[in-house]
Formats: C-alpha cells, sequence, structure tokens
C-alpha cells in the first residue's frame, strides 16, 4: 500500500502441531520508534528511516523435533498489511549447559 515500513508481528502456533493464533506473539515484533512513545506533552514524530531491524527471535518451550507454524506481517502508517503465507518450522534442541571441567 506504498506506506513506509514501521514495524512487524509475528504469528505463531501456541503448540506443536497447532495452527497459527489468531493474536500476534508479543515477544516477537518490533516496532519503529518515533520518538514521542510515552511522552506527556505534544510531540512532532520523527518520520521513519528505516524498518525496526529485525534481529530474532528467542521462544523458549519449544519440543525438540515438533513442527511449529508462523506467519509474518508489516505494520506501516495505514495499518497492517496481510499475513505472509504460513511457514512449518522444525524446532531444533536449545543450547546445551554442560559444567566445566
Amino acid at each position: 500500500n506504498g506506506g513506509a515500513p514501521l514495524g512487524y508481528e509475528v504469528f505463531r502456533s501456541p503448540g506443536p502441531y497447532d495452527e497459527v493464533s489468531t493474536e500476534p506473539d508479543v515477544t516477537c515484533m518490533a516496532m519503529f520508534d518515533d520518538g514521542c512513545a510515552g511522552s506527556s506533552t505534544p510531540c512532532e514524530p520523527r518520520p521513519p528511516t528505516g524498518a525496526p531491524l529485525a534481529t530474532g527471535c528467542s521462544l523458549v518451550g519449544l519440543v525438540p523435533g515438533a513442527e511449529y507454524r508462523f506467519r509474518v506481517r508489516a505494520i506501516n502508517m495505514f495499518g497492517p498489511g496481510p499475513l505472509s503465507d504460513e511457514a512449518v518450522l522444525v524446532a531444533g534442541a536449545g543450547p546445551v549447559a554442560r559444567v566445566p571441567e
């Protein structure tokens, strides 16, 4: 729709082999900071100079070897865009903590 990107939201299945949730995962989203968030006085928002950097999301409590489903959508000044196609990912084993020798 031609608007500057302001953020993104990730939607995922809540458990192994479940359908994708209709609510975004609040632990995996980003919004551009316009400099006015939390301001108690009138503020002139800064124009976006680029999309928030997607540095990744860490999800805990996933079952290794189980399939999880994800969808993503961008948000711009006109609101959220359409959801992406569904991606199915298999959870891997998490980092292994080892006792130092």
